[in-house]
């Protein structure tokens, strides 16, 4: 994909999270994938309110990035 892009990884005890976030201002295309490696019981109770949230605060950082992107 053209544009701007970012990768972060990030470890803890209880899971493994990666994020890529990827920018084509010419398209108006923002992407994002998210993966989660969960770790043991600890890791599936804490994902288990997160994964319900996870969509909702998801499309709200893309509403808020195209709006900035649109005021450029």
């Amino acid at each position: 994909m053209p544009g701007d892009e970012a990768l972060l990884s990030i470890e803890d005890r209880h899971l493994g999270f990666r994020v890529g976030v990827g920018v084509d201002a010419r398209a108006r295309l923002v992407r994002v994938v998210t993966a989660v490696r969960l770790k043991g019981w600890r890791g599936r109770v804490y994902f288990a309110p997160v994964r319900l949230a996870h969509p909702l605060v998801v499309d709200a950082m893309l509403a808020r990035a195209c709006r900035r992107l649109a005021a450029e």
